[in-house]
């Protein structure tokens, strides 16, 4: 008895309202707090008078801020070349980029144009028209006898239409070269949100996703305290799998034709001069090309004397255009040539001699593509499919870098009219109406209304789990507000940020603590009190989307991120014509410890339908780098990712597929299966086995589940090892659940079985656990009816009517803190007395404890505590 009150003293303080440890289902999804930490990267020991190469230690050595050196890290240059370049500066004024191009000239950043300028809605510009008074008949107009100079003839009309039969380009000149379908099953798996959060592989300081291979970082910035557990944890996520440029689309029309020409720019160069010089506007030019309803010209004039006319050569057909397929196609060929650089390539040039000048003009393209005004267009008569990316829903939503979000629930409509709810932990789920698509659990509920929350704001939204905490959000599905079952609060406000929309500003505890959150395209600044954390941000090489790359915490501690901007192309609709996305792949993070974290990729076709696909890519490998200014490394906690099978494939039917991972000691391989149920529900995935392989041993977890019901979590484990040719028995452990998570029976490898019971709320009741033979501890829960807050927990023999063994009573304040907790000790109590001083810390907090103890002459004296 004595030790079952020492256990129960150790105890008492930290039991709260909250139900008892319920045995619940594990990686279920429900109402939480976001967890905290990030796990530490050890920090780097200096090996003698060896330089570790930090972004740091170059900064200031050569006094130029960390943000331009992240900068040239995200175009794809490494540590050791801004090392070489900044040494290899003549002068501390040059461009840190004419540097680096020197040191390694073989970085392309520029490979693809990711551009934003390349996704808006580009439509072709009509071409100039001839409006001048000059004729090829007036008297100062010569007929130049020189051919035109074309260094490359498939550039004057070049082939636009992808052959996937030949692997080449084909002119597009046929009406029926656009698909005339859409892979109508992939489009409607496209808004299918598959819960894919509770599968995840932990590594050292990020997760990997099974399914998709999709890599995951967390980091928790600040932290609320809150009131009775209530506590908010501002943590940011990135998620590669939610760094896509843009959204995946269709669209469809009917095509046209057009006649489709290169804008040109021209240069006048002196051929009598050694080497040619230019000739001065003042002197002579080389006029735009015009159209004069015949042709595409340019004029070439010497002031005051002659003058010519170059024609582009006309195509022999027009294009089918649909979609600006054509005109994305030829602004890739005909891209933006400098013509003030004479070793520049020009499209065309021409000889000529005007006014006794021997000349030469060049002309070079601008960029754009303009179309005969005077062409009249033909419309074809077919409907046509093609593909569209269109900008991401949502992406303003968390402003802090493509990619990375806020772990903070909300409710988002899709432009399909769709509805779709993000929980804590990262799980989403589709509104059904007011049931979670997928989501297998009774747990949750979801309503709709005219709700007044306790702080009296008006909410529409309300969600409640079964410990009586409700999260509220307004009519566009913004999160204002969560109340514990003592209306203890989360309030969270949101103002119109430009140009973002209306984003998070502010969180406030019930304890009047408030977390302020500002923005700028440069940066988010996160305060409470007079602790700040700084999110840097700046836009991708080619300045369209915003990238984390530095977050300076309240320590003022630095953390840097590098990306990797890949092509992601998609198909929807066949043809051989994907269209262009991006993804920004996290490559690096630099810690504060002086060590980097380097993750690697690969990419592959992800089928997303029958016959629609996109180019994915999944982790392979994660490793720590600390480099050092000689050149050498130092290289730990690396891990390794492969797969076979594509879980986060579109399929019609079952599959299986596994990821093995490897830490260079222990090969862990985990199976699954997913589970196709008709086109409008998510997949269900099951985790089937864990081998873990280490030499001559090897482990194996076998799970089984309840694949009616659609549950995640095994309802039995098999458990096995190898040592070389010996092997162990078989140990199984088997649980029972009930359709809101909860366990019910639980027998582990012993047979030795535990039950469970829940009340009307189903909260846990009771619990009956096997001590010895014929022998079993039975623990009985009783509540109190509004909150739900734990009142008496009695242990007895073996069941509700057996003897009382130990017994422990709470009363709790308004605010939900243990007021009192008495412990039954035989004949005597032991009471325990906690003050919350509510002028002190809004009653958050213990101030005093006092513990009725009885002494060796039986004498009662209360032991009391203070706290500050």
């Amino acid at each position: 008895m004595r030790k079952i009150i020492v256990y129960l003293l150790l105890v008492a303080f930290v039991v709260q309202l909250a139900p008892a440890p319920s045995a619940v289902a594990k990686g279920k999804s429900n109402i939480q707090t976001a967890s905290l930490g990030e796990w530490p990267i050890p920090p780097v020991e200096e090996s003698g008078v060896q330089e570790t190469l930090t972004l740091e230690w170059l900064s200031r050595s050569f006094q130029i801020p960390e943000l331009d050196l992240v900068e040239q890290l995200n175009k794809g240059y490494t540590l050791e070349d801004l090392y070489a370049a900044l040494q290899a500066r003549i002068a501390p004024d040059q461009s840190l980029a004419d540097s680096l191009q020197q040191i390694n000239p073989e970085v392309e950043w520029e490979e693809w144009d990711y551009s934003a300028a390349r996704f808006e809605n580009r439509e072709a510009i009509p071409g100039d028209v001839d409006q001048s008074d000059i004729s090829e008949t007036d008297e100062n107009v010569v007929k130049t006898t020189d051919e035109l100079t074309i260094p490359d003839e498939s550039l004057l009309h070049p082939a636009v239409t992808p052959d996937p039969e030949q692997g080449r380009m084909m002119a597009m000149s046929s009406s029926t070269s656009y698909p005339t379908s859409y892979d109508e099953f992939a489009v409607k798996r496209l808004n299918i949100q598959r819960d894919s959060a509770p599968f995840s592989i932990q590594s050292i300081g990020e997760s990997i996703s099974p399914i998709s291979g999709s890599l995951s970082v967390q980091a928790t910035d600040m932290v609320l305290p809150g009131r009775n557990g209530l506590s908010f944890a501002l943590t940011r996520s990135y998620d590669s799998s939610d760094a896509q440029y843009y959204d995946k689309d269709f669209v469809s029309g009917i095509p046209y034709t057009r006649m489709y020409y290169p804008e040109l720019e021209g240069r006048l160069y002196n051929k009598a001069s050694s080497p040619n010089s230019l000739v001065s506007p003042q002197v002579g030019y080389a006029g735009n090309f015009v159209f004069d309803g015949t042709s595409y010209k340019s004029l070439v004039q010497i002031i005051g004397g002659q003058s010519t006319f170059v024609y582009y050569p006309r195509p022999n057909e027009p294009y089918f255009e649909f979609n600006n397929e054509v005109i994305d196609l030829l602004k890739s060929a005909w891209t933006y040539v400098d013509p003030n650089n004479s070793n520049s390539p020009y499209l065309l040039a021409q000889d000529m001699v005007l006014s006794g000048i021997p000349l030469n003009v060049r002309f070079y393209p601008t960029g754009n593509v303009v179309y005969d005004p005077y062409f009249q267009i033909q419309w074809a008569n077919y409907v046509a499919y093609s593909n569209q990316a269109k900008p991401k829903q949502g992406e303003n939503r968390f402003p802090i870098g493509k990619g990375w979000s806020w772990d903070i629930p909300y409710i988002e409509t899709k432009d399909t009219n769709k509805k779709y709810i993000h929980l804590f932990g990262g799980s989403a789920y589709e509104l059904d109406g007011l049931n979670l698509k997928g989501y297998p659990w009774k747990d949750l509920k979801l309503e709709t209304g005219s709700f007044t929350t306790p702080s009296n704001s008006s909410a529409y939204y309300k969600l409640q789990s079964l410990d009586g905490k409700k999260m509220y959000f307004d009519y566009q599905g913004q999160l204002m507000e969560i109340a514990d079952a003592y209306n203890n609060t989360l309030q969270f406000g949101y103002q119109s940020v430009q140009p973002y929309g209306t984003v998070l500003t502010k969180v406030k505890d019930a304890l009047g603590n408030e977390l302020t959150i500002s923005y700028s395209t440069k940066e988010v600044v996160v305060t409470i009190g007079d602790r700040t954390v700084k999110y840097d941000k700046m836009k991708d090489p080619q300045g369209n989307k915003e990238l984390l790359t530095q977050v300076t915490d309240a320590m003022g501690r630095k953390t840097q991120y590098v990306y990797d901007i890949k092509p992601i192309p998609f198909d929807l609709v066949g043809g051989g014509r994907p269209k262009d996305n991006f993804i920004a792949l996290l490559k690096q993070v630099y810690h504060p410890t002086k060590a980097r974290t380097d993750y690697g990729y690969t990419d592959f076709d992800r089928a997303l339908g029958t016959s629609a696909k996109e180019r994915a890519y999944r982790a392979t490998s994660r490793e720590d780098v600390v480099t050092y200014t000689d050149g050498s490394e130092s290289k730990f906690n690396r891990v390794t990712y492969s797969y076979t099978g594509d879980g986060a494939a579109v399929r019609f039917s079952n599959s299986s597929f596994s990821t093995t991972v490897d830490n260079g000691r222990i090969q862990t391989t985990s199976s699954y299966d997913r589970v196709y149920i008709d086109e409008n529900t998510p997949e269900v995935y099951y985790n089937t086995q864990v081998v873990k392989s280490s030499g001559t041993q090897q482990s194996t977890e076998t799970m089984e589940y309840n694949r009616v019901k659609r549950w995640p979590v095994p309802t039995k484990v098999t458990a096995q090892t190898k040592q070389g040719s010996l092997q162990s028995t078989a140990s199984i452990v088997s649980r029972d659940y009930d359709e809101y998570g909860n366990v019910i029976t639980e027998t582990d490898p012993y047979t030795n079985t535990t039950s469970y019971t829940y009340d009307t709320g189903n909260l846990l009741k009771s619990y009956t656990v096997p001590v010895q033979s014929n022998k079993s501890l039975f623990v009985e829960l009783e509540r109190y009816p509004t909150t739900n807050g734990i009142k008496t927990v009695k242990m007895k023999e073996n069941n509700s009517s057996g003897p009382l063994k130990a017994q422990t009573s709470y009363v709790y304040d308004s605010y939900g803190n243990p007021t009192t907790i008495t412990i039954k000790d035989d004949t005597r109590d032991i009471v325990v007395a906690n003050e919350y001083d509510f002028t002190l810390y809004q009653a958050g907090f213990p101030t005093r404890q006092a513990i009725q103890v009885t002494g060796a002459d039986n004498q009662t004296t209360s032991v009391a505590q203070q706290f500050r």
